[in-house]
């Protein structure tokens, strides 16, 4: 069965410029190649008509958010191996609040805004090295203004489909 993610997406220049670091971590480290996003809530589950409504009448009342991306950090976990962590700003949190509650989840899982770089499984000693490689210039942030939910047939990135994007409107 599939589930779907709501990702929280943008264009530009801070935007691109992490794309860009994520394509060259994914190519240097063999690992799969995915578009830059913050997901807002994940593992919806229930019927594609209704969830896509829902969906809609979100990005028509959530505002623009800006992503403020700290500095570099790693997890043990493969979907957190390299990440952006995200400073937690009222308009993102509420942005969260919204989501669950228009789509009617109650989420057990605690919201962690992060804008992965890599996925995988690496030893802490170079996924240290990684980060300290990194260029200085790293973007600071990046102005989220689409909504995109992904369908999601595994845990694999190939197996993550785009079913539709949409500008915030609120």
């Amino acid at each position: 069965m599939s589930q779907f993610f709501l990702w929280l997406t943008s264009v530009g220049e801070g935007y691109d410029r992490v794309a860009e670091l994520i394509d060259q971590l994914s190519e240097r480290y063999r690992g799969p190649r995915f578009e830059p996003h913050l997901t807002l809530l994940g593992g919806i589950e229930g019927e594609d008509s209704v969830i896509y409504g829902h969906v809609r009448a979100l990005a028509n009342t959530l505002r623009p958010i800006f992503i403020d991306l700290q500095q570099p950090a790693c997890d043990s976990e493969y979907f957190r191996c390299l990440y952006f962590p995200v400073r937690e700003t009222s308009e993102l949190l509420d942005a969260h609040k919204q989501a669950n509650v228009i789509l009617g989840k109650t989420s057990t899982v605690l919201f962690f805004p992060h804008v992965s770089l890599l996925y995988g499984l690496f030893p802490k000693r170079v996924k240290r090295d990684i980060i300290a490689s990194f260029p200085t210039n790293l973007p600071k942030q990046f102005l989220a203004n689409e909504l995109k939910l992904i369908r999601a047939e595994s845990l694999n990135p190939k197996d993550w489909h785009l079913v539709e994007t949409m500008s915030l409107q609120g």
